[in-house]
């Protein structure tokens, strides 16, 4: 598959899962609102590149129906741009600074600030970009890691520099 179509992929996941997990029966509100969350992380994520890679392209946000797909237009980056922006601030607010146990891997607070900051670097609104990667460093959980030589690594795992990664069984 093309980069185009995995990033689409990833878009319908996570418009699937934001459409239907209201369906499930869950007592936990919390667990609901943080998948949620993380849910519209991802997907920024993926219109991160999109918008970075193709410019206009459809701003999807829900499950569609086939009529639906066929009448798709695109929406301006710069509309993408702030579809992005609003998704990674709101997701921010209900995510937790950290994880632990089983947990760790997923998406943070941190990562939804590093990713606001990057992504209006992308679009060139370098204050928000400067402000959002201020709150990251202003969290206090970040730092770099003092031996770049192990920095990817298996001794380096989980180290305090990591704000966003994919993790793997070794």
């Amino acid at each position: 598959a093309t980069q185009w179509s995995n990033l689409w992929i990833g878009v319908a996941k996570t418009n699937f899962i934001l459409d239907n997990i209201g369906s499930i029966p869950v007592t936990n509100k919390t667990i609901v609102d943080r998948v949620k969350a993380e849910a519209r992380v991802l997907r920024a994520f993926q219109y991160i590149k999109l918008a970075s890679y193709f410019g206009d392209v459809p701003l999807i946000t829900k499950v569609l129906s086939i009529p639906e797909g066929k009448a798709l237009t695109r929406t301006p980056v710069a509309q993408i741009w702030d579809f992005i922006d609003k998704e990674l601030s709101e997701a921010a607010i209900a995510l937790p600074l950290k994880y632990t146990g089983a947990d760790l891997g997923r998406v943070t607070k941190g990562a939804a600030l590093a990713l606001k900051a990057r992504a209006n670097l992308y679009a060139g609104r370098n204050q928000v970009a400067a402000d959002a990667a201020k709150s990251v460093m202003d969290l206090g959980i970040y730092n770099l890691h003092p031996k770049f030589s192990e920095l990817f690594s298996y001794a380096a795992e989980r180290n305090s520099e990591v704000i966003l990664d994919r993790e793997y069984i070794k």
